[in-house]
């Protein structure tokens, strides 16, 4: 099975500041990760493939077994909720119970 094109990555194993692979060729980061929890990021590369720009895992091996990290969605969404929390914007979610 082919794994997913990973467009986004941590620039660090412990802070929260995210590139897309073209952002990390333009700042000269060589080496980003995962977008796993803190502490069990894994090292990726930057890496084209024609015209897109992506990364992958530097070991194949490293990441055998180990769940996918959250969605590029999810990711994107709890930055914003933090970004909201920190100026001091409250927010409120709403779950549906589907129709009735």
């Amino acid at each position: 099975m082919k794994e997913p094109m990973k467009v986004i990555a941590y620039t660090g194993q412990y802070n929260n500041e995210t590139v897309t692979a073209l952002q990390a060729q333009m700042l000269g980061l060589d080496v980003v990760y995962s977008c796993h929890k803190p502490g069990e990021r894994l090292e990726m590369y930057k890496t084209r493939r024609k015209q897109t720009h992506y990364f992958a895992y530097k070991s194949t091996t490293t990441h055998e077994g180990k769940t996918a990290p959250e969605t590029l969605t999810h990711t994107l969404c709890k930055q914003i909720i933090a970004e909201l929390a920190n100026q001091n914007i409250q927010t409120k979610l709403r779950f549906f119970k589907g129709l009735s």
